[in-house]
């Protein structure tokens, strides 16, 4: 899962892409989009403007990798 959500971030910089672990960590934690925005954004302060964009547009597609896995482990398809 963390490689896909690499490759995912890979328009988002070297630093974030290294971090993909730890954007999935904050995913999982995340109760809801705005809560996973606060916890992104508190683990990278020293992202500007359009890098955050981009780092949020790779977190969105990780979430939804991360869904999709969710589902093939609860139906047997992982």
């Amino acid at each position: 899962m963390e490689r896909l959500v690499g490759e995912a971030l890979k328009d988002g910089g070297q630093a974030v892409r290294n971090q993909a672990g730890h954007i999935v960590d904050l995913l999982e934690r995340a109760e809801s989009w705005e809560d996973a925005e606060l916890l992104l954004l508190e683990a990278f302060p020293d992202l500007d403007d359009p890098d955050f964009q981009t780092t949020m547009e790779a977190a969105q597609v990780a979430a939804d990798l991360l869904g999709r896995y969710a589902v093939r482990l609860e139906t047997g398809r992982a």
